[in-house]
């Protein structure tokens, strides 16, 4: 009877340990499940990353053929899958995914939209074309042997910038953008301004020659006019005709048309934001609008 009574006593015990070590081994699995993130969450957040840092302005093409940098603007370009565009256009998404060269195979306009496709969603860009104005820059030649032009043109670079003698002129011309340019021209080694042109300025102690080009028919562009805006709908109206642009964050917006006025609503996603902005662009046969920004508050425009 001793016997049978240490026997069940020592079972007991040896039960009640190993009850003791399952529990510790479920309690020591605890911290470790808490700290750790799913591995779904984990790449739901790398997904949430993908898309741009904030919204993005337009971004210039410098001629035929650009490379643009998607690192720049993209928080994870690795997870760009594509880039859709239109047939006007070519584009050649790098391997890296950090960068994607375009190419102007067509007739873009001034602006041309294309949409970007990542593992977390689609966002859009929007190009804007080369615009440039032909400019001769002319020099008396008064027994001259070696002329050239330096300035913000050619990066100051004399050897960009050979003048050609013609029948008793020297001359250089450039595809320049409308605005300010600053210059000299550089006489047989020697700077010196243009005689011609009485318009300088001075920078940094230094004289210069400086050219103002406007864009042709500056009185024919578009001009952007907020006709109204009704809880979340407004209305544009384009002074002197032509397409407009319509972005969100770096969501396009669809833009109805009728006669000479627009009408687009304010995406529901913007109730969400405390402070936000529509960004409005237009382009005509003759150049592009300035930009008009409206500010929002959870999706309703400011007053």
């Amino acid at each position: 009877m001793k016997y049978t009574f240490l026997l069940l006593a020592l079972s007991g015990l040896f039960f009640s340990c190993g009850n003791n070590a399952s529990t510790d081994q479920e309690h020591s699995d605890v911290p470790g499940d808490t700290l750790s993130l799913p591995e779904n969450e984990e790449e739901k957040l790398l997904q949430q990353d993908a898309g741009p840092q904030s919204a993005i302005d337009p971004i210039s093409l410098k001629g035929v053929e650009t490379k643009i940098s998607l690192a720049t603007y993209f928080r994870q370009p690795g997870q760009i899958q594509r880039i859709n565009h239109s047939d006007q256009i070519e584009v050649d998404l790098a391997d890296s995914k950090e960068t994607a060269t375009v190419r102007i195979i067509g007739d873009i306009g001034f602006y041309e939209a294309v949409e970007v496709l990542t593992e977390s969603g689609s966002y859009d860009l929007l190009l804007q074309a080369p615009t440039s104005v032909k400019a001769t820059l002319r020099l008396r030649n008064d027994g001259y042997n070696k002329v050239a032009v330096i300035g913000e043109m050619n990066d100051w670079n004399a050897n960009a910038g050979a003048m050609s003698l013609n029948n008793g002129i020297w001359e250089a011309t450039f595809n320049l953008s409308p605005g300010t340019h600053n210059y000299l021209f550089v006489v047989d080694g020697k700077e010196m301004l243009d005689p011609k042109n009485p318009k300088k300025v001075s920078e940094g102690g230094k004289e210069y020659s400086q050219l103002n080009l406007r864009p042709p028919n500056a009185g024919g562009l578009p001009q952007i006019q907020v006709v109204s805006a009704s809880g979340s709908q407004v209305e544009i109206a384009l002074k002197n005709g032509g397409r407009l642009f319509a972005f969100w964050e770096n969501q396009m917006l669809e833009v109805n048309q009728m006669d000479n006025k627009f009408l687009l609503a304010v995406p529901q996603a913007a109730s969400n934001k405390a402070g936000s902005q529509l960004r409005l662009y237009a382009q005509n046969e003759y150049g592009v609008a300035k930009e008009v920004q409206l500010s929002l508050n959870a999706g309703i425009l400011a007053e």
